[in-house]
Parts: C-alpha cells; structure tokens; sequence
C-alpha cells in the first residue's frame, strides 16, 4: 500500500517553483488539495477518523509535511472551507498549477477519501462527479482512478484481514 501512495504522490507532485510562479503563495495548491479532500470527507455529513487519518497521510507524504504541519494545514483548510461558497477557486488553482495525470492522481485521492469508511454516499457521489467536471477530467481517467481506488482499498483490506467485502456501494448511485 505503501508503494501505490508513493506512485501517486510522485505523479502528483508538482515544482513548488513552479506553483509559487503561477498562483504567487507557496502554500496555495497544498491548501486547495487540503480544501477539497476535507470537502470530500465530510459530504457525507460526517468525516470518520480513517478518512481524517488517510487525508492527513496524503498530505504528510506528498508535501513532505511534519505531523504539526499537516495539522496547521487541515486547520487553515478546514476554516478555508467554511468561509468558501464554492470549490471554483480551489479547483481553478488545481487546474492552473497540475498536469492533467496530476489531476487524476488527485481524483484517485479523492475515491480513496470516499471509500475509506467503506461506503459511497449519494453527497459523495454527486461531489466526485462535480469535481471531475470543474478539473477537467474526462470520464475514461474519472472511471479509471474510481477503481485504482477501489481496487487499491480491496488490496489493503485483504491484506490486513480487517474486512471480508469490498466497499459498499448504495443501490442506485451512479457509477458513471
């Protein structure tokens, strides 16, 4: 499990030259992503301690964050959110400053978030597929970072024991 997050956070790692040139704050894409994985977490009206856990393991290794870091940053996405009326300006950041395999390593995070308590609520749903639309990311790269997730969520859990079925999907939700 190790060695896909690792895959993932060299795809997605992005020159921090490069982000600071483009948005003019080193520390403005680290927040959008902190923004959008938090958003993601708590459609369901709730962020469960594994999600918390994997986000804020997302953000460790990806940024190279200490643990007070990664704290301070949740902490400055999680009052971001609150004041933010929309994602547009978030995802307009991670448009300006990620490659498009950059954005799909960020959608597959955001399957991870979702699936990480197991289930695919409807808010969740209707959110990942907001997301990929206002990224820019086209249905085949949607569909196939779904499954790296979910994929990569079965492989974890057969692998510690800790479950016996895939993550569960509500009847009727779209797997577009």
């Amino acid at each position: 499990m190790k060695k896909f997050f690792q895959q993932l956070l060299n795809d997605l790692h992005v020159d921090t030259q490069t982000s600071q040139q483009k948005s003019g704050d080193p520390h403005t894409l680290e927040l959008a992503a902190s923004v959008i994985l938090l958003e993601t977490a708590a459609m369901d009206n709730e962020i469960a301690q594994t999600e918390r856990a994997l986000i804020m393991d997302i953000l460790r290794e990806h940024f190279h964050l200490n643990p007070n870091e990664v704290s301070e940053l949740l902490n400055a996405a999680s009052d971001a959110r609150q004041q933010a009326i929309d994602l547009h300006q978030f995802t307009q950041i991670i448009n300006d400053t990620c490659s498009k395999t950059q954005k799909i390593r960020l959608m597959t995070y955001i399957w991870q978030v979702i699936y990480a308590d197991g289930r695919l609520d409807k808010h969740e749903d209707y959110l990942v597929h907001k997301l990929a639309r206002l990224m820019h990311v086209d249905h085949k790269e949607f569909i196939e970072a779904k499954l790296k997730a979910r994929n990569n969520k079965d492989i974890s859990r057969s692998e510690d024991n800790s479950a016996n079925s895939p993550p569960d999907t509500q009847a009727g939700s779209s797997s577009r």
